[in-house]
C-alpha cells in the first residue's frame, strides 16, 4: 500500500517526502502502482496538522482517497 510506504518513509527520515517521486527513489513501490498510472496519484501534506492525503480516479467520475488522520481509504464523487 503506498500510504504504509509513506509511513515507512516518514519513520525513516523523520518528515513526510515532499512528492511521490522521493518515495520511487528511496524505497520499492508495490507494483500496482503501474495499474493506476503512478503519474495519476494526487498526494499533498498539510503542513500545519502534519498529516496527509493521497488520491486517485477510479474512472474519471469517483475518486479514491486515503487520509492520514482517519488511516482509512474513502471514495467519494
Amino acid at each position: 500500500m503506498v500510504a504504509e510506504k509513506i509511513f515507512e518513509y516518514k519513520t525513516e527520515f523523520e518528515k513526510y517526502p515532499s512528492s511521490l517521486i522521493e518515495l520511487k527513489n528511496d524505497t520499492e513501490l508495490p507494483k500496482y502502482l503501474a495499474e493506476y498510472k503512478f503519474k495519476d496519484f494526487e498526494y499533498s501534506i498539510n503542513k500545519t496538522t502534519n498529516e496527509f492525503t493521497l488520491s486517485y480516479s477510479l474512472d474519471g467520475w469517483h475518486i479514491n482517497e486515503y487520509n492520514s488522520k482517519t488511516n482509512k481509504w474513502e471514495t467519494r464523487d
